[in-house]
């Protein structure tokens, strides 16, 4: 491997593991990024360890990476996106490919960038989420004394009254009207969310 693409491997934070014969995965390239080689030292400290030891979620994609290996054309198997907790209790989100390219088999690993800001933006719409449904959910339950009310000033309304309390009673009932249109203008819960109410 060149200087140049060890450089370039590096600088990427990319770790390229070929697979031999026997089922060894040998590291190319220089040094090997932090992330790698750190959890590589923490998970045994005692004694050396494998990659599925220290990377235990790559297990089902290896199995199918093996698969994908012996298949005699070459191109490459893209494993989904995992998330695992290094030896130092930090998260890791891990792009893995399997690749045969001229007939030798590699394996690509590489922290996905900006995954937690991205993990952080999804959590607080979420939570931007649940906030909201709260707050229609009360909306709501303010609609129901709101409908008794109205209800109420209607069988008022069927009373006889004098004049001075007929008079209140319009100013009431268009102050309701003006609260009902507001209400109204206010989110509501889907059709789908509204429980049925025991009759």
């Amino acid at each position: 491997m060149s200087e140049l693409i060890v450089d370039l491997v590096g600088a990427l934070d990319l770790v390229i593991l070929e697979r031999l014969e026997g089922g060894v995965l040998s590291r190319l390239g220089g040094q090997p990024p932090t992330w790698f080689a750190g959890n590589l030292r923490e998970v045994h400290r005692q004694k050396s360890v494998t990659l599925l030891e220290a990377f235990p979620v790559l297990d089902a994609f290896l199995s199918d990476a093996e698969v994908f290996w012996e298949r005699e054309e070459d191109g490459r198997l893209d494993a989904d996106p995992c998330v695992m907790t290094l030896g130092s209790g930090k998260h890791l989100a891990l792009a893995t490919v399997a690749i045969k390219m001229k007939g030798r088999k590699f394996l690509l690993l590489q922290p996905i960038a900006g995954f937690e800001d991205r993990q952080h933006v999804l959590q607080r719409a979420r939570e931007r989420s649940l906030e909201h449904e709260q707050v229609v959910k009360r909306i709501d339950l303010a609609r129901h004394p709101l409908r008794r009310l109205e209800q109420l000033v209607t069988e008022l309304g069927a009373m006889e009254l004098g004049e001075p309390q007929r008079k209140h009673l319009d100013q009431i009932t268009g102050q309701l009207d003006a609260l009902r249109r507001r209400v109204d203008e206010l989110p509501q819960l889907p059709k789908a969310a509204i429980p049925k109410r025991p009759r």
